[in-house]
């Protein structure tokens, strides 16, 4: 069988070794790969390489426009040729070469990089508190993901060796090494010696060990959010001071990307838990940043942190992370110069071309996402228990028209789980029936259904940016076919809260989110049943056998198979009804250097792996 692109890695099935250089400064090298083989040793720098890797073989499909760049899968490679060393945050790669359309100015990475200055970030998501181990909303990872560090990380688009915006291609941080053993069972990872926490209370800069890794997945692993990412992981010990070793139930072939390198699987300091009873007051880490001073809820200031563990980093001197809770007053900051990035406000093309036009110190980008906003109901109540008022929902929105009037074509209809991990070209409208627009049988469905004169309820809403450019055109669509729909807007905090416990009474305008780093993610940690990420509350005990069965096949041909099954289900049953997937256009400031959005890193804001090496104009 020929392979779709997959995320999962070979060589995190196997007994291998894996041996990840630990400098993110390190000179690019070239380097040929021979073809594809069974994995024995690879290296992976921090700093990105150019090499020669094999072509995958894909199944037969109709291109689309911007691919993103397949994932690169791990094999055996000669020694890296030594040559000569670059400046610390100098990247020699193309603005082009990155899966991201630059439509006006291109970013130069290969310039010499200067030291200090203050990155000034927007942000309109209010952070409830600062415990990731109880929380997976959107609004605590800019606060944190400054001052905190992880096992390993995702690396930036910068340093991949094919460098995409979704997929995740893990890299040293804490740990410098690690292999596998057992059959892909067994993985033993080498720490840096001498990271240290930072140089405040409680932890008082004393050294980070094995001990503080295998306590903060002990917390995972007792419940909350997190718990999820490690539902194979039979037991963490600390062997030596700088050694853990994980060992699973079962092969996972996304461990490493799901669990470790997630968004949110920072490594926590215990002294803060045992004094306040959790995280969520305090932000005390081992990241290139620590907190100076904090003004409530709305502003945090953060100083370079002196004993940071990865040499010459940061570049930055500090941080200025800012609640601006409306787009209008995030762009007239970013007009005036107030702020280096747009805070998540994502335009329309209509609106891009508005902005650049007022702001010429803006790089608008665009990619294309993964990341998905989606209307839920609650599938365990009436009328939504049925699928034909699900499919009902959805063939009454007008799709094909949303994407040409409103979004002029920088849009798609997709499922809510990502093409890119499982299909080599976006499936066509004919294998997603039930995301045409087609109103004479949205009133049929509901007839059919019992429902003759029409439906009415309330979704809890947040404006999000996404949905807000369509909510109008779905309510009035909705309504044309006997379905009436009231908005109940809420602050994000509550409107989070609703999601994660599934109290919404009706339905929600929502959004995928889990561990977005591999398909695992995408698919276990979004829909089993029993996840704390399955917002949209679905229960299916088919579905939930082939999601475990996906999570411990080792053989991607098999993995693919299972997970289009999957996909199938989904754009069968209609659990999560996808809103018209705009491309993210967002905009950058000509001052900053070295920023790449990133999926696997968002809503992190793109930054937690790369703050290293960011510098910023005076």
């Amino acid at each position: 069988m020929a392979r779709a692109r997959s995320i999962s890695l070979a060589v995190l099935m196997i007994t291998a070794s894996v041996i990840l250089s630990c400098n993110p400064a390190a000179a690019p090298t070239s380097t040929t790969k021979p073809p594809s083989q069974t994995p024995t040793a690879t290296t992976a720098s921090l700093q990105p390489t150019a090499t020669s890797a094999p072509t995958p073989t894909r199944l037969a499909a109709t291109p689309t426009p911007n691919p993103i760049p397949p994932t690169p899968t791990t094999t055996s490679a000669p020694p890296a040729t030594p040559t000569s060393a670059r400046v610390f945050g100098q990247f020699n790669i193309s603005a082009d070469k990155l899966g991201v359309r630059y439509p006006y100015a291109k970013p130069d990475f290969s310039l010499a990089p200067k030291k200090g200055g203050t990155l000034k970030i927007p942000n309109r998501l209010v952070w409830p508190h600062f415990d990731v181990s109880k929380a997976s909303t959107a609004g605590i990872l800019g606060p944190l993901a400054p001052a905190y560090s992880k096992l390993v990380v995702c690396k930036g688009p910068l340093e991949m060796t094919s460098p995409n915006t979704l997929t995740c291609e893990p890299g040293p941080r804490i740990a410098q090494s690690w292999e596998t053993s057992d059959g892909g069972k067994v993985y033993t990872f080498h720490l840096r010696q001498g990271v240290k926490w930072q140089n405040l209370p409680l932890v008082n800069g004393r050294e980070l060990t094995a001990d503080d890794v295998k306590w903060t997945y002990d917390l995972f692993m007792k419940g909350g959010p997190r718990a999820t990412s490690f539902d194979l992981v039979a037991k963490v010990e600390a062997t030596d001071k700088y050694t853990v070793k994980i060992t699973l139930k079962s092969p996972y072939p996304d461990f490493v990307l799901s669990a470790l390198a997630d968004q949110y699987s920072f490594i926590l300091p215990r002294e803060i838990a045992d004094r306040d009873g959790d995280l969520g007051k305090t932000i005390v880490g081992s990241g290139p940043f620590q907190v100076k001073q904090t003004f409530g809820k709305e502003r945090i200031l953060y100083e370079k942190n002196p004993n940071y563990f990865i040499p010459g980093a940061p570049l930055l001197d500090a941080i200025d992370y800012s609640l601006i809770a409306d787009f209008a007053t995030t762009r007239a900051a970013f007009r005036a110069g107030q702020i280096h990035l747009g805070g998540g406000d994502n335009l329309t093309p209509a609106e891009m071309r508005a902005f650049v036009g007022s702001a010429p110190n803006a790089i608008p980008y665009i990619i294309e996402p993964a990341f998905s906003y989606v209307f839920l109901t609650r599938l365990d109540k009436a009328p939504f228990n049925d699928v034909r008022v699900r499919r009902a929902i959805s063939m009454a929105i007008d799709r094909p028209g949303i994407v040409k009037d409103i979004f002029e074509g920088e849009a798609s209809i997709q499922s809510p789980i990502p093409w890119q991990y499982m299909y080599d070209a976006r499936p066509s409208l004919d294998q997603l029936p039930y995301y045409k627009y087609d109103p004479a049988a949205a009133k049929k469905l509901l007839a059919d259904a019992g429902y003759p004169n029409g439906i009415k309820f309330t979704s809890n809403f947040y404006p999000y940016a996404a949905i807000q450019q369509q909510i109008a055109i779905w309510l009035d669509n909705l309504k044309a076919v006997g379905i009436d729909v009231s908005l109940l807007q809420q602050d994000n905090t509550a409107f989070n809260s609703a999601l994660l416990t599934h109290s919404y009474d009706s339905a929600a305008t929502g959004y995928t989110v889990g561990g977005r780093s591999s398909m695992d993610g995408w698919l276990y940690f979004n829909m089993y049943s029993t996840s704390q990420s399955n917002y949209g509350g679905i229960k299916n005990a088919d579905l939930d056998k082939l999601l475990g069965a996906q999570q411990v096949e080792v053989d991607p041909a098999k993995r693919i198979t299972i997970a289009r099954q999957v996909f199938q289900m989904e754009a069968d049953q209609v659990w999560r009804i996808p809103f018209v997937k705009s491309n993210t256009i967002q905009y950058q400031s000509n001052k900053i250097h070295n920023f790449v959005y990133h999926e696997s890193m968002i809503p992190a804001y793109g930054l937690a792996s790369t703050l290293d090496y960011l510098w910023v104009d005076p």
